[in-house]
C-alpha cells in the first residue's frame, strides 16, 4: 500500500513538473517576443491609437501576467530575495501607480502604470521560474540573437520596409528602436561571453556581437553604436580590472561614477541646456533638434518638479490634449504634426515630467547602488564565472542605460526593449552572491 501511494506520489510530481514547465515556457517566450519583436512588427501606431493603448497588446500582457502568478508562488523564496535586492526599484513603480492621484489624465495613469507594473512582475518571474542563473542569461542572449538575425532576413526579403530613409529600421517603426535592439544584444553577449571557457561557447558570443555590432551600423543609429562601444570598453576594463586588481577597478568604477553623475548635475544645473559642453565633442549640439524638446519640456517639468504630471500623462494623451498644441506656429517645434514627437529624448527630463524630481533622483541612485553592488560581486575572487558574467551583464545594462538616456527616453517606461532586459538583469543579479554559484533549487523545473 505505501508502495503504491509513493508511485502515486511521484506521477503526481512529474505531472506537477510538467505543468509547472508548460507554463514557465509560454508566459516566458511569449513575453520576450512582446518585448523584443513586437505583437505588431513592422507597423507604427496613431496618435489616438497611442492614448488608448492597443486591445491585443493589453489582452496578451493580462494574459502573461496571469501566468506569472502560479511561477512566482512556484518560486516565492527566490522572488522575495529579487524583491529584497530591488526594494528602490519597487517602490517606484509603486509610486507611478499612486501618481493617478494627481495625474492630469488619471485614466492614462493607471492603465500605463499598471502595464508598467505587469512587466515588472512578469520579468521577476522569468528569471525565478528557472533554476539556473546562467541558463537565464543563455536565454536572453540566444533570442536576442536570434531577433537580430530575424530583422536581416525581414531586411532581404522586404528591403523596401525595412528601410526607412534614415536607416535600417527591421521589424520595428524607427531606427532608433532597432538601434537598441543591436546595442542590447551587443552588451549581452559580451557579459555572456565572460562565463564560459568553451572554445565554442565562445566563437558563438563573438560572432553575436560581430553581427550585433553589423546590425548597429546598418541602423545609422549614431547614439546605440556609440554607447554599444563605451559598453564593450567598459567590459575591457573590467576584465583587465580582474588582472590588476580591486584597487584598479574601484578606481574606474569613481571615475565612471563621477563623470555621469556629472553629466547629470550640469543637465539640471543649466537647465538642460546643454549647447555649450556638447560643442567640445560633437559637432551638432542641436542633436537635430533635441534642444528646442529639451527646453520645452523643461519648462513644464518646472511646472510640477515634486510630483510631475502622473506617470505616462504628458506625452500621448490624444491630439485635443497633445502638449505641443500649446506652442504657436511659425517654430520648428511648433508647427510639427502633431504626434510625432511623443517624448522628450531625455530620459531624466522626460522621467522628471512623469514622476516630479525626488522620484527620479531616487531611481538613478537605485541604479548605481544596483552597479556598485554588481561590481563589487564581480570583483570578489570568491566570485564564480556564473556570478561575473550575470552581475557583469546587469551593471553594463546600468551603464547603457544612463548614458543612453541622456538623449532617448527609456529610463522607467513600459515597453522599450532596453528597459525590459534591464530590469531582467537586475533580478538576474539579486539571484547570485558573491560567493555562491548558483540560487538554491526550487519546486519549479524547467528545461535545460
Amino acid at each position: 500500500m505505501t508502495f503504491q501511494n509513493d508511485r502515486e506520489m511521484a506521477q503526481t510530481t512529474r505531472n506537477e513538473c510538467v505543468w509547472c514547465t508548460s507554463v514557465y515556457w509560454t508566459m516566458t517566450i511569449g513575453f520576450l517576443i512582446v518585448s523584443f519583436i513586437g505583437l505588431n512588427p513592422m507597423s507604427g501606431t496613431s496618435l489616438e491609437d497611442r492614448a488608448s493603448g492597443s486591445p491585443l497588446d493589453r489582452m496578451v500582457m493580462i494574459a502573461i501576467f496571469i501566468l506569472a502568478i502560479p511561477v512566482l508562488i512556484h518560486n516565492r523564496a527566490l522572488a522575495l530575495k529579487c524583491m529584497r535586492s530591488n526594494k528602490l526599484l519597487l517602490s517606484i513603480v509603486a509610486f507611478s501607480l499612486l501618481s493617478a492621484l494627481w495625474s492630469s489624465f488619471p485614466g492614462i495613469t493607471i492603465r500605463r502604470a499598471a502595464v508598467l507594473l505587469m512587466s515588472v512582475v512578469i520579468a521577476m518571474a522569468v528569471v525565478v521560474g528557472e533554476t539556473r542563473p546562467r541558463r537565464t542569461h543563455t536565454l536572453l542572449f540566444y533570442f536576442l540573437t536570434g531577433t537580430i538575425f530575424l530583422n536581416l532576413v525581414v531586411m532581404v526579403l522586404l528591403p523596401g520596409r525595412a528601410w526607412s530613409s534614415e536607416g535600417l529600421q527591421g521589424l520595428y517603426p524607427s531606427k532608433n528602436i532597432a538601434g537598441e535592439i543591436g546595442m542590447i544584444t551587443a552588451v549581452i553577449g559580451i557579459a555572456w561571453l565572460r562565463g564560459t571557457n568553451n572554445r565554442t561557447s565562445i566563437a558563438i558570443a563573438l560572432f553575436s556581437v560581430a553581427i550585433a555590432f553589423f546590425f548597429l551600423f546598418l541602423t545609422k543609429s549614431k547614439t546605440s553604436l556609440g554607447i554599444a562601444v563605451l559598453g564593450c570598453g567598459f567590459y575591457a576594463l573590467m576584465i583587465l580590472g580582474e588582472r590588476l586588481g580591486v584597487r584598479f577597478i574601484l578606481l574606474v568604477i569613481c571615475g565612471a561614477s563621477v563623470v555621469v553623475l556629472g553629466l547629470i548635475g550640469y543637465m539640471f544645473y543649466s537647465n538642460f541646456d546643454m549647447t555649450r559642453m556638447l560643442a567640445i565633442f560633437i559637432p551638432d549640439t542641436s542633436f537635430s533638434g533635441r534642444n528646442a524638446i529639451w527646453e520645452f519640456a523643461y519648462d513644464h517639468a518646472v511646472d510640477r518638479v515634486w510630483l510631475g504630471h502622473g506617470y505616462g500623462a504628458f506625452w500621448d494623451v490624444g491630439p485635443d490634449n497633445d502638449p505641443l498644441n500649446k506652442l504657436e506656429p511659425g517654430t520648428w517645434l511648433g508647427d510639427t504634426e502633431k504626434g510625432v514627437i511623443n517624448e522628450a529624448h531625455n530620459g531624466y527630463l522626460d522621467l522628471w515630467l512623469n514622476i516630479g524630481l525626488p522620484a527620479t533622483a531616487l531611481l538613478v541612485f537605485a541604479y548605481l547602488l544596483g552597479m556598485m553592488r554588481d561590481l563589487r560581486i564581480f570583483t570578489d575572487a570568491r566570485s564564480s564565472d556564473v556570478a561575473k558574467s550575470a552581475t557583469l551583464a546587469a551593471a553594463l545594462m546600468v551603464l547603457i542605460t544612463l548614458l543612453s538616456n541622456f538623449t532617448e527616453s527609456t529610463l522607467f517606461f513600459r515597453g522599450p526593449p532596453v528597459f525590459v532586459l534591464l530590469v531582467m538583469t537586475r533580478f538576474l543579479s539579486a539571484r547570485v552572491d558573491e560567493t555562491q554559484t548558483e540560487a538554491p533549487r526550487v519546486q519549479m523545473q524547467t528545461a535545460s
